[in-house]
């Protein structure tokens, strides 16, 4: 091997040039590479690139790309999450997983949300099809496709409490419904332990999951971003004086709202 390869500046430096698919392959090279090169390959994670969105579909599936199951995912974030300093996320699984308290994924400086009411692993389409043939075999006064009955899951902290209206079930089934009121607290909860955050972005697909009903919450999460520069809020109105007194850091702002 080169010695000019073993200088680790140099090898950082070609390394900002390369793709994840190139980078996973030199951090297997030897230990050194490895140890040099994994801030880097963890530096930016983008779910919608590269392997991650087919490790994400078949989640925790009969068809996972061997070991790339609920535990791979939940041990790596939880090994490497402390690395990565750019987060895009379009998965819902992926709020899951990065939320968690075995999460290390606490040192973010960029995270941004893209269509999270879009995507499904290939485990939540299989439960919601079990779920859908139970209640539809049930007495009509149990849930159907268009019942309007909306269902609220747990409560995850009690910054959300009374906080959050669930949104009427239409063509989603009530674990569904369940499963999304939790995806946004989580999301928001990811949000409170990156306290490094510097640029934000909230996607108004939340606002497919459940509603805002009170953006208390929101005004005292986004209060503890004492480093963020830049804000992007398509979910929920909220009062540009108001951020401005929370955020005298805070440079660009733009929303889907008018005010």
């Amino acid at each position: 091997m080169s010695n000019t390869l073993i200088i680790p500046e140099i090898l950082r430096a070609v390394a900002s040039h390369l793709d994840p698919p190139d980078l996973l392959a030199c951090i297997q090279v030897c230990r050194l590479w490895h140890k040099i090169l994994l801030l880097t390959l963890w530096h930016t994670i983008d779910d919608r690139k590269y392997a991650w969105p087919t490790i994400l579909s078949l989640y925790d599936s009969e068809d996972s790309l061997g070991e790339q199951d609920e535990s791979w995912l939940r041990y790596i974030f939880s090994k490497h999450g402390h690395l990565v300093r750019h987060l895009t996320i379009t998965w819902k699984i992926l709020i899951d997983i990065t939320s968690d308290s075995d999460s290390s994924c606490n040192n973010v400086q960029v995270l941004s949300t893209y269509d999270v009411s879009d995507n499904i692993t290939e485990e939540e389409e299989r439960e919601e099809r079990w779920h859908s043939n139970q209640t539809m075999g049930q007495a009509a006064t149990k849930y159907r496709p268009g019942n309007p009955t909306a269902q609220t899951g747990r409560i995850l902290s009690p910054l959300f409490e009374g906080m959050l209206t669930p949104l009427k079930a239409n063509d989603r089934t009530p674990n569904q419904q369940r499963r999304d009121w939790e995806t946004v607290q989580r999301f928001w909860m990811l949000i409170q332990r990156n306290s490094s955050l510097r640029s934000l972005r909230l996607d108004g697909g939340f606002n497919r999951l459940c509603t805002i009903k009170d953006p208390q919450f929101v005004y005292e999460i986004l209060g503890s971003l004492l480093q963020l520069c830049e804000l992007e809020n398509n979910v929920v109105a909220l009062d540009r004086q108001r951020l401005l007194d929370l955020l005298p850091g805070l440079q660009t702002y733009q929303t889907a709202f008018s005010e």
